[in-house]
């Protein structure tokens, strides 16, 4: 074997150890400063990014300087939004609970924590996919107050950087404060200090170790960890915060162990006082429409509001308020709410136990719009023939309550009775289109996926707000004018008004229309599924609707009704399903609010309420021909013929002219007559209907006589398919005298009662035998 050139020279072969040691040593160098000048230039960056980046302190809750609030008689309320919780009401046990879960090394860091990153990084890492979030309290108190919840590196960046200026400007205790102030604890509920007293109805001082560890286990994920909601998830994940505050020595063991044994005791949410001041929990909802309504007006955050010292003027009513909370606050399983709106456009109370504005599905009380619709365009008028049936349109065929069905009916009866068929028909005479910016027209939020067929039965994929359906029926009770209804009249800052509610409406429907509407809903309440509030003492306007599950439990009941002065929204509704039937429930509710209103009519502030009955100067009242309406399929106005249970007073719209005058009454058709020979007789056949009678005469060898009379029944009008089936075929075999000759029948069709409104007919068959 030969030797290589390195082997007979060592000279050579020393160099290339020594140069492979020096590529080796300089890779280690580059491999451990790599690393610190990638972070030393992401630094760098940082600090040049952060320089443009200032903390707001408008936006951060400090509340300075609350609010006050006064009610519709510009009373001074004792209700304060006192969701401040400042440094020195803190105590250890809520201090170490947060800290000892959310950030432990909340204390020592600056603002972001370089550990719990690298470890989130690692999480991560192994997960494959972004898991861990890392953030500090800091930064969860920035995120809060000053960005989006998005998802991004950007975001994470802008709010390290903010965490970290917001460190230099504030104090750990001015920090956690106000991120216990802002924090989302479920219900509806924000800050520690309201979610004390709503889940255990206590101060934040008198808080026990295992209460303050709940709190910190909602904020976890409250959908899971609420107790109101589970409370065996909420007592396991209460306990891990109770093993932190162990682990981290802020409790001993045994103070521990005996925290971890102690069940969770909830506020009973349910005791309303006999006194008008009411509980702040019971003035929430309001308020927090009112506090809505303000910063959006204003274009200003709750925070920035609670530092600004505002004189808030609102339409708040403690007395109607009190009897809202009372009807709302029922034991039962089912959750409700209660709005009384004014119809000059101003909420005056409103009480719900599913907390701030949820949306639902609000079924047939949908319909008084759809009917708008119709009247507006002028395809439908209250008296309209119009049948109620099975119906199938492209596989879309919902089914009458109770799967009845009232055959040829008018739309009046139509709406009072909620006829589902009727309803689905009317969409699509007027089209779904027209109906579906009309829903909008009236303040519905409705989206592209709800134009169908559908929505005339009020099914909508997100659901419809409470105040938004009180708002479109108090458009009704004002003749067609739609207006938002407002919670604020006005706000004052240093003795100058900066924001008033002008609570401006716009006609969205002629007036006509709804008044035609009104006067069908008065029908329903009185004999329609609203019966239930036709004691009361005034005219009043109603309507009921259900929704049903597929187990046919009713997930929504409603009643929303009207007078001229007030619009009353009641809702009962339960995701898991109700026993309860129709809108009766609800219908009892607002019969005992609609008593209220009606007992306080007398007090100064209510004057020139209740009017007796609504405004009708846009119709005019018409007597119609049922029996030739409903036969002849055309709105046929009586006269004086027509009997009493065949006339009905309808309304119209005054400009309405499609009145038909051809009375069954006045003029009588020719009956078509059939008549047929053979060699066993002549037979004759033809068809009666109830408001005549008629006679048959034949005329052979012998002359004349009558040979037949047929008078009919009396209609019974509990049943209107017997005006629509009207008619009985009348058959019979005649044996004439012709011996070969023509014999002649005459048929005399003759109005009961007054035989000289009259038709004669004859027809003549020849007879080729002879009896």
């Amino acid at each position: 074997m030969k030797n290589s050139k390195a082997d007979k020279n060592p000279q050579i072969s020393q160099n290339e150890k020594k140069k492979k040691r020096k590529i080796l040593l300089g890779t280690l160098i580059l491999l451990a400063v790599l690393p610190l000048l990638v972070v030393a230039i992401g630094l760098i960056g940082f600090s040049i990014y952060s320089r443009g980046v200032e903390v707001n302190a408008s936006l951060l809750p400090t509340a300075t300087a609350v609010p006050t609030f006064y009610d519709r008689f510009s009373n001074k309320l004792s209700y304060a939004e006192d969701g401040f919780l400042s440094p020195d009401e803190i105590t250890d046990n809520l201090k170490y609970a947060f800290i000892s879960t959310e950030d432990k090394r909340f204390y020592s860091h600056k603002g972001y924590d370089i550990v719990r990153i690298g470890g989130a990084i690692l999480s991560d890492i192994k997960a494959g996919k972004a898991k861990e979030g890392a953030s500090t309290i800091t930064q969860q108190l920035v995120k809060n107050t000053h960005l989006s919840h998005e998802r991004t590196i950007e975001r994470k960046i802008k709010e390290i950087a903010l965490a970290t200026k917001l460190e230099k400007q504030y104090s750990k205790d001015e920090i956690l404060s106000m991120y216990l102030s802002v924090i989302y604890f479920g219900n509806g509920i924000y800050g520690a200090k309201q979610a004390a007293k709503f889940y255990f109805a206590k101060d934040i001082k008198d808080l026990s170790v295992a209460e303050c560890a709940t709190l910190a286990a909602i904020v976890k994920n409250p959908s899971k960890y609420s107790p109101n909601r589970d409370k065996d998830a909420s007592i396991s994940r209460r306990n891990l915060v109770i093993d932190k505050m162990c682990e981290q020595n802020y409790i001993n063991l045994d103070a521990a162990n005996i925290e971890k044994s102690k069940e969770i005791v909830l506020a009973q949410n349910d005791d309303v006082g006999l006194d008008e001041q009411l509980t702040e929990k019971d003035q929430k909802i309001y308020f927090d429409n009112v506090i809505q309504e303000v910063c959006s007006a204003l274009n200003i955050t709750k925070y920035q509001l609670f530092n600004s010292g505002y004189q808030i003027y609102t339409n708040y009513d403690a007395k109607i308020q009190k009897t809202l909370t009372s009807e709302t606050a029922k034991e039962d399983e089912v959750d409700k709410i209660a709005i009384v709106l004014s119809n000059d456009g101003a909420v005056l109370a409103y009480a719900s136990t599913l907390g701030f504005n949820p949306k639902r599905q609000i079924g047939s009380t949908i319909k008084p719009i759809l009917y708008s619709t119709a009247f507006d365009q002028s395809i439908l008028t209250l008296a309209t023939p119009i049948v109620d049936e099975p119906i199938d349109y492209a596989g879309y065929s919902p089914k009458n309550f109770n799967d009845k069905y009232f055959g040829l009916t008018t739309v009046n009866d139509a709406i009072k009775k909620s006829m589902n068929s009727v309803a689905v028909k009317t969409v699509d005479y007027v089209g779904i289109d027209a109906f579906f910016d009309k829903v909008k027209e009236f303040g519905l939020s409705v989206d592209e996926a709800d134009r169908n067929y559908a929505l005339s039965l009020g099914a909508t994929a997100d659901g419809i707000s409470p105040l938004e359906l009180a708002d479109a029926y108090s458009a009704l009770a004002n003749d067609g004018a739609y207006g938002k209804g407002g919670f604020v009249r006005f706000v004052v800052d240093d003795s100058k008004k900066i924001y008033s509610n002008e609570n401006s409406k716009e006609q969205i429907i002629k007036k006509s229309t709804a008044q035609l509407v009104t006067k069908a809903l008065v029908d329903t309440v009185k004999d329609g599924t609203a019966k239930t509030l036709s004691t009361l003492p005034f005219e009043i306007a109603a309507k009921t609707g259900t929704v049903e599950r597929d187990d046919a439990k009713n997930s929504d009941v409603w009643c929303v009704s009207y007078n001229p002065d007030y619009t009353v929204l009641v809702w009962h509704g339960s995701d898991v399903g109700m026993d309860e039937k129709g809108g009766g429930l609800p219908t009892m509710s607002a019969k005992t609010i609609w008593q209220v209103l009606y007992e306080l009519r007398e007090k100064q502030a209510y004057e020139n309420t209740f009017k007796s009955e609504f405004e009708n100067d846009e119709l005019k009242l018409a007597d119609i021909d049922l029996y030739s309406t409903f036969r002849n399929q055309k709105i046929t106005l009586a006269t004086q013929n027509i009997p009493l249970e065949y006339r009905k007073q309808q309304y119209f719209a005054n400009d309405y002219d499609g009145f038909s005058t051809e009375s069954c009454f006045e003029n009588i058709e020719d009956v078509e007559m059939s008549i047929k020979s053979d060699r066993r007789g002549v037979e004759i056949e033809f068809e009666s209907e109830k408001i005549y009678e008629y006679d048959l005469y034949r005329t052979d060898l012998f002359g004349t006589r009558l040979i037949k009379h047929v008078d009919s029944e009396s209609v019974d009008l509990a049943d209107p398919n017997n005006i629509y089936d009207a008619k009985t075929s009348v058959k019979l075999t005649d044996n004439p005298w012709s011996f070969g000759r023509a014999v002649n029948y005459t048929l005399v069709v003759y109005l009961k009662n007054d035989p000289n409104i009259k038709n004669v007919s004859t027809k003549t068959v020849f007879v080729d035998t002879w009896f």
